[in-house]
C-alpha cells in the first residue's frame, strides 16, 4: 500500500504483488517540504525528485493497480504543533483524489481513459474482490459515478473539504 518509489512498485509486480499509490506521490517530492511543511508530511513521506514521472508510468501502465487517497485528516492544531517531528502525518484525500487524477492524469495526457478508470475504481474493485458489483457501469452493478464538466475547473481548499482535515498540501492548486 501507499507506494512512494519506482523501485518498490516494479519490486512488487516482478513478485507477482499488487501495488496501488497515492496522489501526493504523483504530485509532489522531498523538494516540496521547503514550500509546503507539515500540510505534506505523510508516511511512507514523499521521495526524490524524478519518482512522480516513474511513477505516473507505472500507473498508466496498469504495473500499479489504483490510487487510493490515504485519507488521514486531522485538525489544524494537530498538523501544525510548531513541530514538525510532532505534527501529525496524514492528510486528507478524499477529496481531492478525483480531481487530480483527471485533471493531471487523464486531461494531461499521463492516463489513457481506461488507465484512468482503472486507476480510480477497477482496479480497487478488481484487488478486493468486488468486480462482480463495482469498477464498472454495466447492468446489475452497483451505480457509483461521477458526473463531470470537462470544460469547468476546481481550485482545491481545504476549508471547502468535507473533512475534519482542513490542511492539504493540494492548497489553490488549479485542477
Amino acid at each position: 500500500v501507499h507506494v512512494g518509489t519506482a523501485e518498490a512498485a516494479e519490486l512488487l509486480a516482478a513478485g507477482g504483488a499488487s501495488a496501488e499509490t497515492c496522489p501526493h506521490y504523483l504530485a509532489f517530492s522531498v523538494d516540496d517540504f521547503a514550500d509546503k511543511g507539515s500540510s505534506l508530511k505523510t508516511a511512507p513521506p514523499v521521495k526524490a525528485r524524478g519518482q512522480a514521472a516513474r511513477l505516473w508510468k507505472l500507473l498508466a501502465d496498469g504495473v500499479i493497480a489504483f490510487v487510493t487517497s490515504d485519507h488521514a485528516p486531522c485538525t489544524l492544531a494537530e498538523k501544525n504543533t510548531g513541530s514538525v517531528w510532532n505534527d501529525y502525518g496524514g492528510i486528507p484525500g478524499t477529496g481531492t483524489l478525483f480531481p487530480y487524477l483527471y485533471s493531471e492524469g487523464y486531461k494531461a495526457g499521463r492516463l489513457s481513459l481506461p488507465a484512468f478508470l482503472r486507476a480510480t475504481g477497477a482496479g480497487a474493485a478488481q484487488r478486493y474482490g468486488l468486480s462482480g458489483r463495482k469498477g464498472s457501469l454495466e447492468v446489475g452493478k452497483d451505480a457509483d459515478f461521477v458526473l463531470v464538466d470537462p470544460a469547468g475547473g476546481y481550485v482545491i481548499s481545504g476549508a471547502a473539504l468535507l473533512s475534519k482535515g482542513t490542511v492539504t498540501p493540494f492548497e489553490g492548486m488549479s485542477l
